[in-house]
């Protein structure tokens, strides 16, 4: 898999990780150099990470990329997502997307030199983030995002997301206990120690 992004993208971490876990190679093109931001705009209009080149295929967006994933190669190690339980953990990942995307909003502007809380439309952001925070905090308090106590998608796009956060300084986790906690429950499987960003 050739896969356009960059090691601090918390998409392109997604997909880094369930690549590792189904035991596939990845090449990565920096979409952070001019080479590689000129690559990336020949081959997708939206110009978003990541995206991947596979048996032939461009293949846009985390999610798209990880579902083809999961259809050629299987779950792994990693947990399926159960009839019983699928709505509530895609509600679950629908939940952080928001909040990230939200939050990856406030880092440019910010990282822009612009002051965030000046901007009306950023409070409602914040705002976003932080229900959605105390939102998960309430439904993790196991470690997981199912009653399923394995990893599995949900689990991963959760941590990818706090762990861009946290190393984007952009939300202060340690408000929430059990997403902590969370956390340090997942903080050692190799998938995801060898891809933290930095």
């Amino acid at each position: 898999m050739l896969l356009y992004g960059t090691v601090t993208s918390p998409f392109v971490r997604r997909v880094r990780v369930v690549a590792e876990e189904l035991g596939l190679p990845v090449t990565m093109v920096d979409s952070s150099t001019v080479e590689g931001q000129e690559r990336l705009r020949k081959i997708t209009p939206i110009w978003k990470i990541p995206v991947a080149e596979i048996d032939g295929q461009v293949i846009f967006d985390s999610n798209q990329i990880i579902e083809y994933l999961f259809e050629e190669h299987g779950h792994g190690p990693l947990r399926a997502m159960r009839p019983a339980t699928r709505v509530e953990e895609r509600n679950l990942i629908a939940a952080v997307d928001g909040a990230l995307e939200a939050a990856i909003r406030l880092f440019y502007v910010r990282r822009d030199g612009q002051d965030p809380a000046q901007i009306p439309y950023l409070a409602k952001e914040r705002d976003r983030i932080t229900e959605v925070m105390g939102w998960l905090d309430r439904r993790v308090e196991s470690g997981y995002c199912t009653s399923d106590r394995r990893f599995g998608l949900g689990e991963l796009v959760l941590y990818s997301s706090l762990s861009w956060m946290r190393f984007r300084d952009v939300y202060p986790i340690d408000r929430h206990s059990n997403l902590v906690a969370f956390e340090a429950e997942h903080q050692r499987r190799p998938s995801l120690a060898s891809s933290a960003p930095r």
